[in-house]
């Protein structure tokens, strides 16, 4: 797939017309960062989260958008940024927060749905090994800022896949009954089962 040359293009046709694997693959390929990278895809997230938001967007575009963020503000990636005027990866990340909060209002009616939310599956993967039962534990784990995991435990405790209780300064999670709901099936192809619920189908988790 062939790069887009961010410094020479016209941001307001690239909006409209540049496809995320695309942008994604272009940004991989930046050697040294310019203002003028970071300007113009600045623009065509905006541009996309707003269309997004005012069209009442479906759940595979919101996270399509959502997924490529979040690649954009991987820490490598904002390390490479550092020297440029503004903080870009903080706006992406904002960027971001907004998609997280709108998938979270499509996705909180039901476990199923809360199930593919971004990193709803790395924590129950955490919580049914017994690697993590902090709440800072799976902070560092998945290397998530603090409101981005409360955004997502808040969702998940609704749904009662994860119970919340004080301890001390911190928070222990454990899995909640809501767990239940979502436990594989025997017609499930075992292949393609994530290790949460092949754990969860063994029985030896809660």
């Amino acid at each position: 797939m062939e790069a887009i040359d961010l410094i020479h293009c016209v941001p307001e046709k690239l909006a409209e017309e540049a496809n995320l694997d695309q942008l994604l693959q272009t940004a991989k390929s930046i050697e040294r960062w310019e203002e003028r990278h970071a300007e113009v895809l600045d623009y065509i997230y905006r541009q996309r989260l707003i269309g997004l938001l005012v069209r009442r967007s479906s759940e595979d575009d919101l996270s399509a958008l959502n997924e490529h963020l979040r690649r954009m503000t991987h820490p490598r990636r904002l390390e490479a940024m550092q020297h440029l005027s503004r903080p870009y990866g903080d706006r992406w990340a904002a960027y971001n927060d907004i998609l997280e909060s709108r998938l979270a209002s499509l996705r909180s009616g039901a476990p199923q749905q809360v199930i593919k939310m971004a990193h709803v599956e790395e924590i129950l993967d955490l919580l049914l090994s017994g690697r993590a039962t902090k709440q800072a534990e799976i902070m560092q784990a998945l290397r998530l800022r603090p409101a981005n995991l409360t955004r997502v435990l808040n969702v998940m405790e609704a749904n009662e896949l994860i119970e919340r209780r004080t301890e001390g300064r911190g928070k222990l999670i454990r899995p909640g009954p809501g767990i239940e709901r979502v436990r594989p099936t025997p017609e499930m192809d075992t292949a393609k089962t994530p290790r949460w619920a092949q754990c969860l189908s063994k029985g030896s988790c809660l």
